[in-house]
């Protein structure tokens, strides 16, 4: 289903003044969270260890530091093969002197740069940071109103539900009542993708090792 399409339904389904721009946002948001089930997760090798620093830049596709699947860094210069490499775990833990975690946590700065700091802090320059994490679906524009969402057809009207509902919960005067179909019918599209989600991964499940997608030669995408 194209953008243009969506968001005609979305007005026919809910008659409103809200601005395309505020819709296409909603929209966005949630494909957000339906990226969740079906997206694929790729791998980034792009960032280097600096001796002594703590904290590195996102990645420009990376969401949300819960969207890494998998941190490590490479004990050698030159890693081959999987073991070449120190897995690090997400972690909240405020202490950063206690000794015996590897983990990395995120970070926000003044400015709004997001990073991500690694524990123990590297004391070698040139290691490798192999990533992989879930690459949010492609934005939806304005610009581009022939575009269509990168997951199932069969799932878009969830799209127009979650856009309604967040329409009819704004303003000045909400319609709750409405808001409270609109969510619900968001709510039930989730069950069924989580159901189908959870369907093709009791069939065919991820290899964490094996699957090609997770190789270097092939980071590109891997895609939904």
């Amino acid at each position: 289903m194209q953008l243009q399409e969506i968001l005609s339904r979305i007005n026919s389904r809910y008659p409103n003044v809200v601005t395309v721009s505020d819709k296409i946002h909603y929209i966005n948001l949630a494909q957000y969270d339906i990226s969740k089930f079906f997206g694929r997760y790729i791998e980034d090798v792009t960032s280097v260890t600096v001796a002594n620093q703590e904290r590195y830049d996102y990645l420009t596709n990376l969401g949300d530091i819960s969207d890494i699947e998998q941190l490590e860094i490479a004990t050698t210069l030159t890693p081959t093969i999987d073991s070449d490499y120190q897995e690090y775990a997400l972690s909240t833990m405020i202490d950063k002197t206690r000794q015996g975690y590897v983990y990395f946590d995120a970070f926000q700065t003044v400015g709004g740069v997001r990073q991500f700091g690694v524990y123990p802090i590297p004391t070698e320059s040139g290691l490798a940071i192999r990533i992989r994490y879930l690459k949010p679906f492609a934005e939806m524009s304005i610009t581009n109103l022939t575009a269509e969402p990168e997951f199932d057809v069969r799932y878009h009207d969830a799209l127009i539900s979650y856009a309604c509902y967040k329409i009819a919960a704004s303003g000045s005067f909400p319609d709750e009542g409405m808001a409270n179909i609109f969510s619900s019918e968001w709510n039930s599209s989730l069950d069924e993708i989580y159901r189908f989600y959870g369907h093709q991964r009791a069939a065919a499940p991820r290899k964490r090792r094996d699957n090609h997608q997770w190789h270097g030669t092939n980071s590109h995408y891997a895609r939904y």
